[in-house]
């Protein structure tokens, strides 16, 4: 089974198994919240995984459909099909703004620097700044880049990603015109630091 099939699958086993964790306990917005976050989860990792979004698209309109209409006959009509679609205030907030709230509540202990040159932990030639740079006691413990959908292709993208690796620091990206919602970047920042 392909990386994209397994991911799928996912998606409608953790969705299947939220809705009827959930519908036991018959609390309509647990539900919503459950399968929403298994949605966005499974999403996430096919954006980072750089699978094509309109086969997930078309994937999810089929498990929404599937997931909707078991759920709405197995929960007396709840409509399930509004927590797929639902969007967060947060959605239109740039997610600079958002790293910066994170990094402050979450690893106040760290700082952050802004527009990094790689130069500084020894690349040679044009490699493209990091868009952020967290340290810890002065040392760099994970650079960030702000991505466009074909920022990974670039020449200079790829010698900083190299640098990155070279000093053993890891390089994580966040995709300005995704979502990025708070609690993907607390997961991902503790991941990492």
């Amino acid at each position: 089974m392909s990386l994209f099939g397994k991911l799928i699958k996912n998606v409608v086993s953790d969705a299947s198994k939220a809705v009827s964790d959930e519908l036991g306990k018959a609390v309509s917005g647990s539900v919503g919240k459950a399968v929403s976050d298994s949605v966005e989860k499974a999403v996430s990792a096919a954006k980072e995984a750089g699978i094509d979004m309109d086969e997930v698209k078309s994937a999810l309109e089929e498990a929404k459909k599937n997931a909707g209409n078991a759920v709405s006959s197995a929960s007396g009509g709840v409509d399930m099909n509004a927590y797929f679609d639902q969007e967060l205030p947060e959605d239109s907030e740039d997610v600079r703004d958002k790293l910066l709230k994170v990094l402050a509540e979450e690893f106040p202990a760290c700082e952050v620097k802004e527009n990094v040159s790689p130069l500084t932990i020894g690349a040679w030639g044009k490699p493209m700044n990091y868009s952020m740079g967290v340290y810890k006691d002065g040392a760099p413990a994970l650079f960030i880049m702000f991505c466009g959908k074909n920022t990974t292709r670039l020449r200079a993208y790829r010698w900083a990603k190299e640098a990155a690796d070279k000093a053993g620091v890891p390089l994580i990206n966040f995709v300005r015109d995704w979502p990025n919602r708070y609690w993907y970047l607390k997961e991902r920042l503790h991941k990492y630091l």
